[in-house]
């Protein structure tokens, strides 16, 4: 854990009835906000993000009947931080799609007042939470690509259940490192929500890959600007492979990169099974670099890596 400097919140710790109803949903929800797993043992868990941290405990049996109510003396709620009204909006769709109650919801976004942008929601035990941006929104500057048959355009709430099909198939899970299996409600949501800020950001750029108007897949840009160096990673639903989308959307991609960002060098690392992968990355003029044995896991299995590279003077668009 991180030092930090003189009163910073160092943590909070809230004893729960049902530690491992409450694990599930803390742990979601904080992995959302950017939270890591700290700590784990028989009657607690924790979550830790750079020097604040949040634990649960189970309540002992002698101190359950009471329950909780925020208003007796004690916690009214937790608050969090929001980097943007897109993430609140984001969370508030991810929640729905997980069952959860929204508090205040004719009030909802501005349930804090006319300046408040944010999302009121209860815990399993019904203490209170709250996700609040700031109230003024983030531009939203990221571009709309096109190639012969593709539209590579940012994605939206929108697309959240059509994520969550075509990604959800384990074939397509199979064939990336971060994407999840079973795909649970309220990730894609989650996972759209943080586009927006990525961008602003400067650290990423993710769009949706279509043709005539539907989703066929994602494709990405993690860029590191003072580097000037870019990662690509990218899927395709199942019921689309074999097209050429791949490729085609790749190459508009990198070219992007080149051309409008600045980037000297692109990057990207597939699983050694995954020879269809390798072969994108071929067709648009990405050379092997190395193989690094035994380098990723997933799904338990230790996998060899192999790593491909593409410099800015090598590339063409023939």
């Amino acid at each position: 854990m991180r030092a930090a400097p003189t009163g910073v919140l160092h943590h909070v710790e809230i004893y729960v009835s049902e530690l491992e109803r409450s694990v599930e949903f803390w742990g979601w929800l904080l992995d959302a906000l950017g939270y890591s797993t700290y700590q784990q043992w028989s009657t607690g868990h924790s979550w830790l993000r750079e020097s604040t941290y949040v634990v649960l405990v189970q309540a002992e049996k002698d101190h359950l009947a009471a329950g909780y109510h925020r208003k007796r003396v004690g916690l009214n709620h937790v608050a969090f931080h929001a980097a943007s009204s897109d993430f609140v909006d984001a969370l508030t769709a991810a929640l729905r799609a997980r069952g959860h109650e929204v508090l205040y919801d004719d009030r909802h976004p501005h349930a804090g007042g006319d300046d408040f942008y944010g999302v009121f929601f209860e815990d399993p035990d019904r203490i209170k939470i709250e996700v609040a941006a700031p109230s003024e929104r983030t531009t939203d500057k990221r571009p709309t690509l096109t190639s012969e048959r593709l539209v590579l355009r940012p994605f939206g709430l929108a697309d959240a259940s059509e994520v969550q099909r075509l990604a959800g198939d384990r074939r397509v899970a199979a064939t990336t490192l971060h994407i999840p299996h079973p795909y649970p409600d309220g990730a894609a949501e989650l996972w759209i929500g943080g586009h927006v800020d990525s961008f602003a950001l400067g650290c990423d750029l993710t769009l949706a890959v279509t043709r005539d108007g539907a989703l066929v897949g994602a494709v990405a840009g993690s860029l590191d600007p003072a580097a000037k160096i870019a990662i690509i990673g990218y899927w395709i639903a199942v019921e689309q492979w074999g097209k050429g989308y791949a490729t085609e959307a790749c190459r508009r991609l990198v070219d992007y990169l080149f051309h409008e960002r600045d980037i000297e060098r692109v990057c990207a690392e597939v699983f050694a099974p995954n020879l269809a992968s390798a072969r994108v990355l071929e067709k648009i003029g990405m050379q092997e670099e190395g193989r690094f044995r035994s380098h990723i896991v997933k799904w338990g299995e230790r996998l060899d890596a192999r790593h491909f590279g593409l410099l800015r003077g090598d590339w063409h668009t023939d």
